[in-house]
This record gives structure tokens, C-alpha cells and sequence, in this order.
């Protein structure tokens, strides 16, 4: 834990991890066409709901998601599917923040915009911006626009011009992990 970016943002907070909630490849979207699990969606009851141990509850949730839900090509307003709801992004997102503030209504929801990389190990990547004609700023629009409303804060990394180094392109490697701890650390120093 100590290496990883979050690990290093609750130690510099002098804070301790109650849940670590990520599960690798999930979104915040959700479709229930697909073969998915529905329980892996960041708008899910599973997910939005096990912040807590017992009767311990977190002072503060970090959100950062939304890399796999545009990577992968999920409406950022309309469905591809025809349908409304929890397959979009924006209501996927909203959702989960409605979620997250009924069931822990005492903690601070901290919102990562989604953030650009580069490979160290491969001078040759180049980060696309864009994917099925979205930018990758439309879906931190968005973010913010949702954080605004329902009172969570923005840790708006991508407005720094922060690049993270990779393993692929999206997952940080060891320096990676380094350079998003120390801009979010930066950003929630001022807040």
C-alpha cells in the first residue's frame, strides 16, 4: 500500500485505509446487456455500500474512476444500447455520488479527474486523447459539473498538465504511482 498513490496521499494526510474498493478493470457505468458483473460497476449497491467496517466509517471517500468507462467507449450522455440509465456515464456517475452520500453522509468525497500518461519504457506511445470521438476532457467536464453540485471536491489533476508514467499506457508503474500522489497532495494541500 505504502506504493501506491492513494497509500502515500493517506499518509501524507496521516490517515489510515478502512476499504481499499477498486477492482481492476471496473467502471462506473453499467450495462446490463453485457456479461459484466453488475456489483463491479462504481454506481453499483455492492460498491457504494461497503465503504465501512462494522461501525466504522470513512471521513473521507477517494473516487477515482472513469479511465475504463471511456476507454472502453461508454456514452459520455446518450446510450449506444437505447437505453437510459446506469449505461451512460453521466448518470452512471451520478448514481454513484447520490450512493455515496446517503449511505455515509459524515464523509468528504474527493473526486480525481481522469489524467493523461506516458510510457518510460516505450518512447513511442503517444497518449490518445480521444476514443470513439470522446476526449478525455468531456468525461472531466463532467466529473466536475456532478462534484459542483453534489458538494464533492474536485482534485482537478488533469488542469496541471500532469502525464503519469505507465506499465500500458493507463495502470502506473512505480513512478507513476510517485507523480500522481505528489499533484494530488499538492492539489488537497490547498483545499
Amino acid at each position: 500500500m505504502e506504493d501506491t498513490w492513494w497509500g502515500k496521499l493517506i499518509d501524507h494526510l496521516d490517515g489510515y485505509l478502512l476499504v481499499n474498493n477498486s477492482w481492476s478493470g471496473s467502471r462506473v457505468s453499467y450495462d446490463p446487456d453485457s456479461d459484466i458483473f453488475e456489483g463491479s460497476a462504481g454506481c453499483s449497491n455492492e460498491r457504494t455500500s461497503a465503504l465501512h467496517i462494522n461501525n466504522v466509517y470513512p471521513d473521507v471517500i477517494i473516487v477515482y474512476m472513469g479511465t475504463n468507462d471511456w476507454g472502453f467507449g461508454v456514452p459520455l450522455k446518450e446510450s449506444i444500447f437505447g437505453k437510459k440509465g446506469e449505461s451512460t456515464f453521466a448518470t452512471a456517475y451520478e448514481t454513484m455520488l447520490v450512493k455515496l452520500k446517503h449511505n455515509y453522509p459524515g464523509a468528504e468525497i474527493w473526486c480525481v479527474s481522469l489524467n493523461c500518461t506516458y510510457m518510460s519504457a516505450d518512447s513511442s506511445f503517444v497518449f490518445p486523447r480521444m476514443v470513439n470521438d470522446v476526449e478525455i476532457d468531456k468525461f472531466n467536464k463532467e466529473i466536475h459539473s456532478l462534484c459542483k453540485f453534489y458538494e464533492c471536491r474536485y482534485i482537478d489533476t488533469a488542469s496541471t498538465g500532469l502525464r503519469y508514467d505507465s506499465i500500458d499506457g493507463t495502470h502506473p508503474n512505480k513512478r507513476g504511482m510517485m507523480e500522481l500522489a505528489e499533484a494530488i497532495i499538492r492539489l488537497t494541500d490547498r483545499l
